[in-house]
């Protein structure tokens, strides 16, 4: 059973942009562990799939149209074995993708951290049970020090429950300093990291000094871990597809999964 948790760095990282474009790239079930106030991210993920779900179901229909259309030529029938071979590969290509997405393990309305927010509202948890599915992600919440509760924090929680961990990171000052205290953390907890999620900037359209370049080789040197790039999406689902297209590519090509 693959189950990756998903870890900023700190609150507002980019997990669950990352956490969406990742279970609509390689079909992992999601699982918020902790959510502390509205809209939740569980909304965001599902919104951000079925956007990509109803733009698949148009190109596979429009596809299966066309071939038809084709096929009642009789004077293109050679033509027409071709353009279905075509149509029938692009079709393959392009599955539509329907993610499992889980209930929150804890709800929280308080848009606060989890230990207070628990408080407020009265409620109680000691242990928040994992889905059993084959491949799931688990976003995490805020960063790895933020409470789990009173007495513990989310990296604590890691360490008592082992999974392999994304860590989500984005570009701006400070943010080596950061990066590099959280894989740290992570690995005096002994948890393994699969790689180092950059969000919300296209790498290769950086400034003329190629400041993101540099910084993901300080720190790839520095900490020895595989970094991928996760391009800034809003609600379009030709921009959501785009990001999880790149981020398949760049994982794919640089991260062992080794399950």
């Amino acid at each position: 059973m693959a189950q990756i948790y998903v870890a900023g760095i700190h609150t507002d990282a980019g997990k669950t942009h990352f956490s969406a474009a990742f279970c609509k790239a390689f079909g992992y079930s999601y699982f918020k562990l902790i959510q502390a106030g509205t809209p939740t991210d569980t909304q965001r993920v599902r919104e951000l799939l079925k956007l990509a779900q109803d733009k698949e179901c148009k190109h596979h229909s429009a596809s299966t149209t066309n071939h038809k259309n084709q096929k009642n030529n009789s004077d293109t029938k050679m033509a027409n074995n071709s353009q279905a071979k075509i149509c029938q590969a692009k079709i393959n290509q392009t599955k539509i993708h329907k993610a499992k997405i889980h209930k929150e393990g804890i709800s929280l309305a308080t848009p606060t951290s989890p230990h207070i927010a628990k408080i407020r509202e009265n409620i109680y948890y000691d242990k928040i049970p994992l889905p059993q599915d084959d491949n799931c992600l688990i976003e995490l919440a805020g960063g790895l020090y933020t409470p789990f509760d009173e007495r513990c924090c989310m990296i604590d929680f890691m360490r008592e429950n082992p999974a392999t961990t994304v860590l989500v990171g984005r570009y701006y000052l400070g943010c080596i300093n950061h990066i590099l205290l959280s894989l740290q953390a992570l690995k005096q907890a002994n948890i393994k990291v699969l790689c180092l999620v950059m969000s919300g900037k296209d790498y290769k359209q950086d400034d003329l000094t190629n400041e993101s370049a540099l910084i993901d080789r300080f720190i790839s040197d520095y900490a020895l871990v595989p970094i991928v790039h996760l391009p800034f999406f809003a609600d379009r689902a030709d921009d959501f597809v785009h990001s999880a297209e790149v981020l398949y590519e760049e994982i794919s090509e640089r991260v062992d999964f080794g399950f």
